[in-house]
């Protein structure tokens, strides 16, 4: 909302000054869980502090910038004294309490916590797992039918990667040609906006494959920005932004930092499942459709949403931009991190598996580094426990849907159509969308 107005300016001063109060709140709901034994792994709580102050800064380095267009807005007769009451409010309520936060888990909340993983730790645990397995895959499944499936897969996965060794020509052994893939600077850039253009231009090579597998195309543009610096020693990756009425444009957020742990190898394949045909084609499109109302626009359903994007970015293959060895390599590399998701998360939740289990099967079975498969293997423990199984459970579906229906159509079969079916209503859960778990 534009800060031209007196009531504009004032909501904004009373929203700074209620943060302290979510902030207690926050504090509060801690201890409750802390009594009851419910805490944060040790190393979570030692990557959160550090996020926590990062949010406790100085004006010029804090969400709000006295340069920016909104401060241009403000009646100049009234801009000085609002900088300045926004000043104080920063500098002695705000961050104030982000510190009182930041102090209390790291330390009385800190001394609680343990290397223990996994929700099936707590008393109940086990239950909600199985409810966490079908809120995030829509799936009636156990966890060890998921594991098994995840054990197959990788295997599979890995067959075809050794397939592609060869295709490569490379002389060396299995365990060579992955560590070539994961240290030759061929794969490697040296700024950001490299990284950047590498998705981008991925993006663009597919474009004009797409009429000949979609009927509809977003009218929104796309790209790829860096996130946020503060959010990247959190996050493995990035995550897609929306268009919105602030910004037209929808936009693939990755991580820049660490440039020499970052590989390029999948660059063309994490493409192709944040931007065209992944997320930005599917978000998009269900924006722009007039045909759907709010709800059906604004619906979320996990398994649906990045089960596209991991189907988008395999569907890239059968359009072609797999050709190049090491491009498929890439595509396999990302397949691998995802499958062996559903051995890890199932693992440390469910079957009694440690972290440094579950980052010793990831190190052996993925291209991801050090630090990706620390903070990878915290979001599957203690984050977001079963969220990671949709990527993977979502993509076998919609591709199992898929071969139902050619298998029904036969020759009559258009997978244009079955792509505006599948894209031309939001986004469903997988029950209703599927019919049952057979179809995964």
């Amino acid at each position: 909302a534009s800060l031209s107005d007196a009531e504009a300016r004032q909501r904004y001063l009373d929203g700074l000054h209620q943060l302290p109060v979510l902030l207690a709140q926050i504090e509060t709901k801690l201890r409750g869980q802390a009594m009851r034994g419910i805490v944060l792994p040790a190393a979570q709580v030692d990557a959160a502090v550090p996020l926590i102050r990062s949010f406790s800064a100085p004006l010029e380095r804090s969400g709000f910038n006295v340069t920016a267009p909104r401060v241009d807005a403000v009646p100049a007769d009234a801009r000085d004294a609002f900088v300045t009451a926004v000043r104080a409010a920063i500098t002695e309520v705000v961050n104030p309490a982000f510190e009182r936060l930041a102090s209390y888990v790291e330390g009385p909340y800190r001394e609680r916590a343990t290397d223990a993983v996994g929700v099936a730790r707590y008393p109940g645990g086990d239950r909600y797992y199985r409810f966490l397995v079908r809120l995030h895959t829509g799936l009636e499944m156990t966890a060890q039918q998921i594991h098994d499936i995840g054990l197959e897969e990788v295997a599979r996965l890995e067959r075809e990667l050794e397939n592609v060794r060869r295709q490569a020509r490379f002389a060396g052994s299995m365990a060579e040609f992955r560590t070539f893939l994961k240290t030759d600077p061929r794969f490697f850039t040296k700024t950001p906006e490299q990284m950047g253009d590498a998705l981008t231009a991925a993006a663009k090579r597919i474009e004009p494959e797409i009429g000949k597998w979609f009927i509809e195309r977003p009218r929104a543009p796309y790209g790829a920005r860096r996130l946020a610096p503060a959010l990247e020693p959190v996050m493995t990756y990035g995550y897609y932004q929306r268009p919105s009425a602030q910004e037209q444009a929808g936009y693939y957020l990755f991580n820049g930092s660490k440039l020499e742990e970052r590989s390029l190898l999948n660059a063309a394949a994490l493409s192709y499942h944040e931007l065209v045909p992944g997320h930005h084609f599917q978000i998009a499109l269900t924006l722009e459709n007039t045909r759907l109302n709010a709800f059906r626009k604004n619906a979320n359903y996990t398994a649906f949403t990045e089960g596209w994007g991991e189907y988008a970015s395999d569907l890239a293959g059968e359009m072609g931009m797999y050709t190049d060895p090491y491009d498929r390599a890439g595509r396999l590399s990302m397949d691998l991190f995802l499958t062996t998701r559903l051995v890890v998360d199932t693992g440390m939740n469910a079957l009694g598996w440690s972290r440094e289990r579950a980052m010793d099967y990831m190190r052996a079975h993925t291209f991801e580094s050090e630090t990706q498969i620390k903070t990878e293997s915290l979001r599957y423990s203690s984050d977001l426990p079963g969220q990671a199984l949709a990527y993977k459970m979502g993509s076998r579906t919609i591709r199992a849907l898929r071969e139902r229906m050619r298998a029904q159509h036969g020759a009559q079969f258009d997978v244009r159509r079955f792509h505006q079916a599948v894209l031309g209503h939001g986004s469903m859960p997988l029950s209703g969308f599927c019919g049952n778990a057979a179809c995964s």
